[in-house]
């Protein structure tokens, strides 16, 4: 039996997938994957609809002025 690669899966295919996931993913995992992942990460389709509530707004970056 031939293996195949989640990097050759038709973009429609995996942009369908992408949609499904959540912010967190779509930001720190999906565009680490491989070069493909990345690419359709980028597609309007897999931001359409997103549970902003997910991401913790507590923690704030403190920028400091040198």
């Amino acid at each position: 039996m031939e293996r195949r690669k989640w990097e050759d899966l038709d973009k429609d295919c995996l942009i369908n997938i992408l949609g499904r996931l959540g912010i967190k993913d779509l930001i720190y995992n999906v565009p680490f994957v491989c070069k493909s992942w990345y690419k359709a990460s980028l597609d309007h389709e897999c931001w359409k609809f997103l549970n902003l509530y997910a991401i913790s707004l507590t923690k704030r970056c403190i920028i400091k002025d040198s």
